[in-house]
């Protein structure tokens, strides 16, 4: 197509940015879900009535992968990682898919001609990413030479460009309906330049003196029950878990004592210790050569103290095992220092690794158990010769108390039904199979749970308290027609006049774009607030003057400032979109655990 309207008349078309560019990374075969003729085996998701294959969903989780290795300069990932990765790669193929299908719900189309505008005219990143100079800048020249070029394969591009167009379109239309009124940007332009003088009398909570006050258990229990949204969370579930530790066998042992032994047969033949150290060693002190610098005997621990003291300079020990690993010390030199003897040491530590082999048999092992658990849970923990953990409350961002990061497992967990049984779940350390005991409504938390909580919250309550009442006293004086400094002193406080400030500026003591801020901004001059209250602080507020509001620098910034307003806004409307978007849609998530 591309080729046949080469000739054609360009318009100029200034694309939109277009923001799907995880997408760009899949579009040599893209997802294909309207062609899509997979068997159940295959699929990993369905999305209304649209059926996406595991190896799409691989795509977007190994691009994800690919870049946190880049990030982080780091091959190997944990069990974590890969968990966020997952769900952040999960999460954006659906939007993906959401998008196209409202998009041709709409009947929103890419025409020929807007294809070859974008693609000549504001090629998308993946295109310019094919033509690049030795400095990885964009080569217009080469660019050009290839559009030029009557053999150049463009067809990839243009079904992309005829993919990602539409759902550019669409995100457009949608960020249309956001608005900005020409009275929120004047307030944007007061907030950031209008600068206040005030003076203010203020308590800082953490100042304020309780003496040896304490909240009695009825204090306590009242407190709980008058504010019950200060201790209100999420549903929440209660599981109980079976935990199968990642253990080296038996035999991983024996490849790591072999290993150590292999090290000593290498130092036989004359290897320096230190370069055995840097290749070999699992240890901290790696790449130093395996050097720990002096140490007397007494500050290792028993199994190395005792390998350690019989050690002659230049002499290295056997394979010493500990918790850790195996060790190899090796002696540099020896000195007495205040009758108390010292070695400078190094150490080569190979601690052993579960190797594939016993990690399969794991699996298998924990699949199998898993399977019987449908019938018996407690059962087959005692097979597995483990004991079943019960855990409270766990909320849906994925920590489990005791166990650690677990996002699919507690995924899980919210979808099922109580009495379920979970599939065998990994994490770096251990495989887990749960079974979802109840699953707790919103609301407050128990008080038996929180007891420990609430006496901080009811000091600081009263902290709060005790300085509104104070700062009361001060403003009934002044409304009596006393000066705000004169109302302080008598009250033992102290009246301050910080620097001119506007809405974004910090006030020494008491922070910026806060309640104390928003009510300075307000107030006419002449004028006494009310005692306001802050996170940290309470405050009485006596506006001096405020500069008048300067049109002439407004009318400068007033174009930044509504497209900043205007982009926020655009941004807030298209992830509510996006929420209704998941909200409306029928997603049955067929992923398998990662075990």
């Amino acid at each position: 197509m591309l080729q046949q309207m080469r000739e054609m008349k360009i318009f100029v078309f200034w694309f939109v940015a277009i923001t799907f560019v995880v997408g760009f990374v899949f579009l040599s075969d893209g997802l294909n879900v309207g062609q899509l003729q997979s068997t159940d085996a295959n699929v990993v998701v369905d999305v209304n009535g649209q059926k996406v294959e595991y190896a799409a969903y691989s795509r977007y989780v190994n691009y994800y992968i690919d870049m946190e290795r880049q990030q982080s300069q780091r091959d190997e990932l944990s069990s974590a990682e890969y968990d966020r990765i997952e769900e952040q790669a999960w999460n954006d193929m659906i939007t993906d898919l959401l998008m196209r299908q409202e998009a041709d719900k709409l009947g929103i189309r890419a025409a020929d001609e807007e294809i070859v505008e974008t693609l000549t005219q504001s090629p998308p990143p993946w295109v310019q990413q094919r033509f690049q100079d030795e400095n990885g800048r964009f080569d217009f020249a080469a660019f050009q030479a290839a559009i030029n070029d009557p053999s150049y394969d463009w067809g990839p591009d243009e079904r992309a460009l005829r993919q990602e167009l539409p759902k550019a379109k669409l995100q457009q239309m949608v960020r249309a309906r956001a608005t900005v009124s020409e009275e929120e940007v004047r307030q944007e332009f007061a907030r950031e330049s209008q600068k206040i003088t005030a003076r203010y009398v203020g308590i800082r909570l953490h100042e304020v003196d309780l003496g040896d006050w304490k909240p009695s258990e009825a204090e306590t229990r009242a407190f709980y029950d008058q504010h019950p949204e200060r201790f209100r969370r999420g549903e929440t579930v209660t599981l109980d878990i079976v935990r199968v530790a990642k253990k080296p066998s038996p035999d991983d042992e024996a490849d790591a004592l072999d290993d150590a032994n292999e090290v000593q047969e290498e130092l036989r033949r004359g290897e320096p210790f230190a370069t055995l150290a840097e290749a070999y060693s699992d240890g901290p002190t790696a790449p130093r050569g395996g050097e720990r610098g002096w140490v007397r005997a007494d500050q290792l621990e028993p199994a190395l103290r005792d390998a350690a003291t019989v050690l002659a300079p230049g002499s290295t020990s056997a394979a010493v095992r500990t918790e850790t690993g195996f060790y190899l010390l090796h002696a540099d030199s020896v000195r007495t220092v205040s009758g108390a003897q010292e070695i400078k040491l190094r150490e080569i530590l190979l601690v052993p690794k579960i190797s594939p082999e016993t990690l399969d048999s794991l699996r298998t092992r924990v699949t199998q158990a898993a399977e019987a658990a449908q019938k018996n849970f407690e059962g087959a923990a005692r097979d597995l010769g483990v004991p079943v953990q019960r855990v409270e409350s766990v909320e849906k961002l994925g920590f489990i108390s005791g166990i650690g990061y677990a996002k699919r497992l507690v995924d899980w967990a919210f979808s099922a039904a109580p009495g379920a049984v979970s599939t065998p779940f990994g994490t770096d350390d251990a495989i887990l199979v749960a079974k979802l005991v109840a699953k707790n409504p919103e609301g407050p938390r128990p008080f038996e749970e929180v007891s420990a909580q609430v006496p901080s919250a009811v000091l600081e309550n009263q902290r709060k308290v005790v300085a509104r009442q104070r700062l009361e006293r001060v403003l009934e004086r002044v409304r009596g027609g006393m000066a705000l400094d004169v109302a302080a002193r008598a009250e033992g406080l102290q009246s301050k006049e910080p620097a001119p400030f506007t809405f974004i500026d910090n006030v020494p003591d008491v922070g910026s774009r806060n309640e104390f801020s928003a009510v300075a901004l307000a107030l006419e001059p002449g004028k006494t607030s009310d005692v306001v209250e802050t996170s940290s602080g309470a405050y009485i507020i006596q506006v001096v003057s405020r500069e008048p509001f300067d049109d002439t620098a407004y009318q400068a910034r007033r174009q930044a400032l509504y497209q900043n307003l205007l982009g926020r806004r655009q941004m807030e409307v298209y992830q509510a979109w996006i929420e209704e978007l998941r909200e409306r849609a029928t997603i049955d998530d067929r992923r398998s655990p990662r075990v």
